[in-house]
């Protein structure tokens, strides 16, 4: 059975930052088996063709932990922070698939 997952909506410019997030995780040698690349690169393009610029990604509670472990809240993009709106996302999706009883 799959684990459960939710529609994570990212900007362009987070999606840049997931993706090399993972890049140097598998350059290091370390897999990241969870967040398969294939659908950060396809969200990527979708944010790139979008008007507001956004798409979403498909992520389990194990991506959300991973994210939320690798991503610095202060992570910026130019004079946008990009850190703490990526981390929210994150909270967000994990509050709805690991609630607090």
């Amino acid at each position: 059975m799959d684990a459960p997952t939710v529609e994570v909506m990212f900007t362009e410019a987070e999606l840049w930052c997931l993706i090399d997030l993972v890049r140097d995780h598998q350059s290091s040698g370390r897999e990241w088996a969870q967040l398969p690349m294939r659908a950060l690169q396809e969200a990527v393009l979708t944010a790139k063709a979008d008007q507001f610029k956004k798409a979403s990604v498909r992520l389990a509670a194990g991506d959300c932990w991973q994210i939320s472990r690798q991503i610095p809240s202060s992570l910026s993009v130019g004079t946008q922070n990009v850190g703490r709106t990526i981390l929210e996302s994150v909270y967000l999706a994990l509050r709805e698939l690991e609630p607090l009883e």
